[in-house]
């Protein structure tokens, strides 16, 4: 008798499609800040990540986070206020 459960794998491109990631440093890039500057958004919870191998951001919670960010001064992440439109 043979107990052997064939378990087939979904294709690469079924599993990855859609689905779009990034590192710290290309978040940086895109975002035109330091890698730092990124560890405090996320730290702070305003940008989602999650750990795989190193820390990743979905394309859709960047995409999230900025169009949430319209009208917020994000100069200190753990201090998040209304952006002032006054000039000092």
């Amino acid at each position: 008798m043979d107990n052997t459960i064939n378990i087939k794998a979904p294709e690469q491109e079924q599993i990855s499609e859609g689905i779009k990631l990034y590192s710290v440093i290309e978040v940086s890039h895109i975002l035109h800040t330091s890698k730092d500057y990124v560890y405090k958004l996320i730290l702070s919870g305003a940008l989602p990540a999650t750990k795989i191998g190193s820390l990743k951001i979905r394309h859709n919670a960047l995409e999230d986070f900025l169009a949430n960010a319209d009208g917020k001064d994000y100069s200190d992440p753990f201090k998040i206020t209304v952006l002032s439109t006054t000039i000092s």
